[in-house]
């Protein structure tokens, strides 16, 4: 029988996708390789959508028969690729003056007639990203966002009183407004939503986005009725708009996955449901299917909600990139993920302060962005590392960076099965990972294809990356047998379990 499945993003698609976005695209393109008809649902507006679906097409990341539709192109009648001529937006305008910022290159404030009225941003690749509209008396008016060929596509106007969006419309390729969402600027709740059609009449009116986004999926998306639709509903959100798609809908079946792990701090079985999945687990009884990535994940949900048919573990694949022409350099170390408190980058910083005591020659490299940069780079400073640690910053080619090294550390609190473990295995990276919830159990065979050690214990992770180090032998051991992984966690077994699990549930 026929089917077609669909993947509800939490979050965007960026052209240079890291997490969620790299595991949704990946297993889009495998099932397009499996003929199983297959369509990523994008509905949080970013003003670079087209941009970054053009680059992933253009550079191969995306199967040719892999689609990606976002909510707002659709309501707003528009196209991915256009031939709208660029505008461009100089910082000086007949008229008024610019004067740039002292720090930022890329801001501008603009006085006309002695009065400062304007501020302007733009993006580092030199177009125009946004306008504030200021009155007299320094009260910002509005903001109007632009896109990459220079057109308005947001307004957000402002209330005066808060200096935040009472209303804002969105605009389509063609220059009318297709949108129209009422907020309450004290608590910034959405009080009202107008869907317009091409002559302005009124096309629907919403209480809130999951009640467009349900319009959408009902109106837009499921409209194969003679046919079986799976919708994935990634990181198991918007429950409440799902199952009621799920119940009017024909030959409709929702599966939720888990992406993370569900375990409050301190991230151990007993600890409370995170607060934004408990709505999700209340009624964990209800779904059709939910899907988690790590057996271990799975057991623990079975030990703390009883047994169900409906739970399924199906892990990321492991995809097979070939740079074996790369040099391994024996003494380089790295880190690869964002940089956020729940990562602990600062554990392995503070790991390498004993690792140059006795192996002098090892560099430690972290790859990655995130709020605790700063921090971290205060922290190399403060231990006098600069010399042995260095901040790489966010890089697209993980595997060229697994590739040269020959050991990744990997010491978060929690996570899902964490990609970068599976990633740096598959190049061949030894990985030493602290024994969160979840994946380390699932991905490495301890001991054989990479370590697993205590969480938390900076003095232990210190000792484990020394011993790899300096036993060149057991390292390359270990380097040989984690390449396997792409045999344990293959495409076909990817394809086949999704498979399997869609003949069930029908």
């Amino acid at each position: 029988m026929n089917y077609k499945v669909y993947m509800l993003m939490f979050g965007g698609i960026p052209a240079k996708p890291t997490g969620l976005a790299t595991s949704v695209i990946r297993r889009s393109n495998v099932f397009s390789k499996n003929n199983i008809e297959n369509e990523i649902l994008v509905h949080n507006w970013y003003i670079d959508y087209d941009e970054s679906i053009n680059y992933l097409q253009d550079h191969n990341k995306l199967h040719p028969k892999s689609k990606v539709r976002f909510m707002y192109n659709e309501l707003a009648g528009d196209s991915q690729r256009d031939n709208r001529t660029v505008i461009k937006h100089s910082p000086d305008e007949l008229g008024w003056v610019a004067e740039k910022d002292a720090d930022k290159d890329n801001v501008y404030r603009c006085f006309k007639d002695g009065l400062y009225l304007k501020f302007k941003w733009y993006a580092e690749e030199g177009h125009l990203k946004f306008i504030d509209y200021l009155l007299p008396n320094f009260t910002r008016e509005k903001r109007e966002w632009y896109d990459s060929k220079g057109y308005v596509r947001k307004i957000e106007y402002m209330d005066y009183s808060t200096n935040t969006p009472a209303r804002i419309t969105y605009i389509n390729k063609k220059g009318k407004c297709y949108l129209s969402i009422l907020k309450n600027p004290k608590n910034n709740k959405i009080i009202q939503i107008h869907l317009f059609d091409d002559l302005g009449g009124i096309k629907g009116k919403f209480s809130n986005e999951l009640d467009l986004v349900e319009y959408w999926l009902e109106n837009y998306v499921l409209t194969m009725s003679n046919s079986y639709q799976y919708l994935i509903s990634e990181y198991a959100v918007n429950r409440r708009p799902l199952q009621r798609l799920e119940n009017k809908t024909a030959n409709l079946k929702v599966i939720y996955t888990i992406h993370s792990s569900h375990l409050g701090s301190p991230y151990t079985f007993g600890s409370e449901i995170r607060n934004d999945l408990r709505d999700f687990f209340n009624h964990l009884h209800e779904y059709s299917g939910v899907v988690f990535l790590t057996e271990e994940q799975k057991q623990d949900i079975i030990r703390e909600f009883g047994e169900s048919k409906k739970y399924y573990a199906i892990p990321h694949h492991a995809p097979i990139i070939d740079k074996s022409h790369i040099t391994r350099d024996p003494y380089k170390v790295v880190a690869v993920g964002r940089f956020e408190k729940m990562k602990n980058q600062d554990h392995v910083i503070k790991a390498f302060q004993r690792v140059i005591k006795k192996v002098p020659q090892a560099r430690l490299e972290l790859y990655g962005r995130g709020s605790q940069e700063e921090y971290l780079r205060s922290l190399i400073n403060k231990l006098n590392l600069q010399n042995y640690v260095t901040i790489k910053g966010f890089s697209d080619d993980v595997y060229n960076v697994f590739y040269q090294s020959s050991i990744s550390i990997v010491p978060s609190d929690y996570e899902g099965i964490c990609l970068s473990l599976m990633e740096s295995m598959s190049a061949g990276c030894v990985p030493i990972s602290y024994d969160f919830k979840y994946g380390p159990k699932d991905v490495v065979q301890n001991g054989l294809d990479g370590l697993i050690v205590q969480k938390g214990n900076i003095e232990v992770l210190s000792e484990a990356i020394i011993d790899l180090l300096l036993n060149s032998d057991k390292r390359e051991a270990m380097s040989s047998e984690a390449t396997k992984i792409v045999e344990r966690f293959s495409e076909e077994r990817l394809a086949q379990e999704w498979k399997e699990l869609f003949e069930t549930i029908r």
